[in-house]
């Protein structure tokens, strides 16, 4: 259950990096 939990929270951690990476991205071209 708790690493479960952690996994699950890691992964929301690594999915806004990689949300925030792209919006950066998009500002960058518009």
């Amino acid at each position: 259950g708790v690493d479960v939990s952690s996994g699950v929270e890691r992964n929301g951690e690594k999915s806004e990096d990689l949300i925030r990476s792209f919006v950066e991205r998009l500002k960058g071209i518009l």
